[in-house]
């Protein structure tokens, strides 16, 4: 773990320093205004954000929240998720995550890793992310999936899209009146088979 945030550490200080020179060469560069927003505003924005992950082939990922994604016209040229280098490779899946959500990659020798997202770093869209996945030199990332914990108010939703179990705990009540109709048969055979016996003796 500590080689990790050390690694962490190095691409950070690499990222911050291509990420402007980046920017300039795709058009993107920002303006200096700034947006004033009242606490209020900013603690609901902040309960909306979303992250979205990017994992490149090489075995780097970061997180990036979605208010750097800005909406482009039909016709733009889109926006940059990650600077693609030697070093990280192309990149390979991009989804939206949750804190409680885990990635699993695999790579094109049968090697896999699971980690929670939650340890993955936060960082700026124009970057090249963090070592996730130590893969070796004749190694690649070619496909990463998401594991989503059920939360409680998936589950209740789930139930309630289910109705046959509420019918079937409804159904109960017939099964145990079929045990009892059954037990007085028996007990009526039985009574039967004991009088016709007791006629078959022969009188003393």
């Amino acid at each position: 773990r500590r080689s990790m945030e050390a690694d962490m550490a190095d691409d950070e200080i690499e990222e911050n320093a291509a990420s402007e020179a980046d920017d300039e060469l795709n058009g993107e560069t920002e303006t200096d205004e700034e947006i004033k927003l009242s606490p209020e505003q900013y603690e609901e924005m902040q309960a909306q954000e979303q992250f979205l992950l990017t994992i490149s082939q090489n075995g780097y990922g970061k997180r990036t929240s979605a208010y750097e994604y800005r909406t482009t016209a039909r016709g733009g040229k889109g926006l940059t998720a990650m600077t693609v280098t030697e070093r990280n490779g192309p990149l390979v899946a991009s989804f939206p995550v949750t804190d409680s959500d885990q990635i699993m990659l695999v790579t094109d020798n049968g090697q896999l890793i699971r980690c929670p997202v939650e340890d993955l770093r936060i960082i700026g869209r124009n970057t090249q992310g963090v070592t996730i996945f130590r893969t070796d030199d004749d190694a690649r990332v070619v496909s990463v999936v998401c594991l989503q914990e059920e939360s409680p108010e998936r589950v209740a939703s789930t139930k309630s899209e289910n109705p046959k179990d509420e019918n079937s705990k409804s159904e109960s009540p017939k099964d145990e009146n079929t045990e009892t109709e059954n037990t007085e048969t028996e007990n009526i055979e039985a009574e039967n088979k004991e009088s016709d016996e007791q006629k078959k003796q022969p009188a003393t």
